[in-house]
């Protein structure tokens, strides 16, 4: 089979994060960063970026723009029926974190073309003030999306589009990030699940994921899951719905190799248990756990304010350390690219050379 241009053949159009029209599949949704002002980088100022549709059955490549106007987009996504759509976009100086605001438009199909109301209707965040992020459909009318408008904290809501007003998912929210900045495209931090009755949501803790599954037929308490033994999933990212009570996302652990993940949830009055199957593994796991010392997320109070740090103690049964309990050992200490940043748990083969010879780090 040979491939075959869907678009103007022009390298300096580039296209990322698709979306198919649920109903009219040969529709496909794309963003377009367009870099004809800018053809050889040195004009950033230049680059357009727009929300576009291509029809993939039509006879000439061709590419409508259907959103503009803003400086970045991010994640198109339709709802069940295709009459409407949201994203996220956003202008400098605010980045996607600062101040991304989640809009939603209806959308018409006529004769093979897809165009999006100009009455863009405001889900939430505010330039500069709050952001919103990561728009999901539940059902034709439901949004979910997460914002830090109510603590400063990524918490899950939802949208009522024939309302235009925006509820609660938790009963309080949470002094947690439900979603990470977005420095790439795709990081979905949840999935929707049940037919839009649950979703399976990840969160931070201690500079790692976890996992909620968190009711959203009404405000509610999030359900801690736990990982199975030995994987602690300390990165979860691109969660993205297999089934109504499966999903898959990538995963790194602190001790093993992460890869490919699938959770399959089972439900009973007032509790889930979700079962955690390795699609595709990252790596062969070595079994050397004797060498590998765990990360141990500490807080250092200091004089108005505190650091957040991850230690990692020395570690290896093959060694027994100093006779002497007040002997210090030496420390490497690492500082991240903040500040939306942080130090990643995940299973790191040059902090273990150390630690197992008798470093702190």
């Amino acid at each position: 089979m040979r491939a075959q241009h869907l678009s103007t053949e022009n390298t300096l159009w580039r296209y990322a994060n698709f979306a198919i029209h649920p109903t009219q599949t040969n529709l496909l949704v794309t963003l377009r960063e367009d870099h004809t002002d800018d053809p050889d980088g040195t004009n950033p100022g230049g680059v357009v970026n727009t929300i576009c549709v291509v029809d993939t059955l039509a006879k000439t490549p061709a590419v409508n723009v259907i959103v503009n106007g803003a400086g970045f987009y991010a994640s198109p996504v339709l709802n069940p029926s295709g009459n409407k759509i949201a994203w996220q976009q956003w202008d400098l100086p605010d980045m996607p974190w600062q101040g991304g605001i989640v809009y939603v438009a209806d959308v018409t199909v006529d004769s093979g073309s897809l165009t999006v109301s100009q009455n863009h209707v405001l889900v939430a965040g505010e330039k500069g003030i709050a952001s919103a992020t990561f728009p999901s459909w539940i059902t034709d009318t439901t949004l979910a999306f997460t914002t830090d408008a109510l603590n400063k904290f990524q918490n899950p809501f939802i949208f009522h589009t024939d309302t235009g007003s925006s509820t609660v998912v938790l009963k309080e929210p949470l002094t947690r990030d439900f979603a990470e900045p977005a420095w790439y495209l795709g990081l979905y931090p949840y999935a929707i699940l049940g037919g839009g009755k649950y979703g399976i949501f990840t969160a931070f803790k201690d500079g790692g994921n976890i996992f909620y599954i968190i009711d959203l037929t009404a405000p509610s308490d999030p359900v801690l899951i736990s990982p199975p033994k030995d994987s602690d999933y300390t990165v979860a990212q691109h969660v993205r719905r297999a089934s109504d009570n499966t999903f898959v996302f990538t995963a790194s652990n602190s001790s093993t190799p992460g890869g490919v993940i699938k959770g399959t949830v089972s439900r009973s009055p007032g509790s889930y248990i979700v079962d955690f199957t390795v699609l595709k593994a990252s790596a062969t796991d070595l079994h050397l756990e004797r060498y590998i010392s765990k990360p141990r997320p500490i807080t250092l109070p200091m004089s108005g304010y505190s650091i957040y740090a991850v230690y990692y103690a020395p570690y290896n049964l093959d060694y027994s350390g100093p006779i002497d309990p007040n002997e210090k050992p030496p420390c490497i200490v690492g500082v991240h690219g903040g500040p939306t940043g942080l130090e990643s748990q995940a299973l790191n083969w040059t902090k273990m050379y150390y630690t197992s010879r008798g470093f702190a780090w």
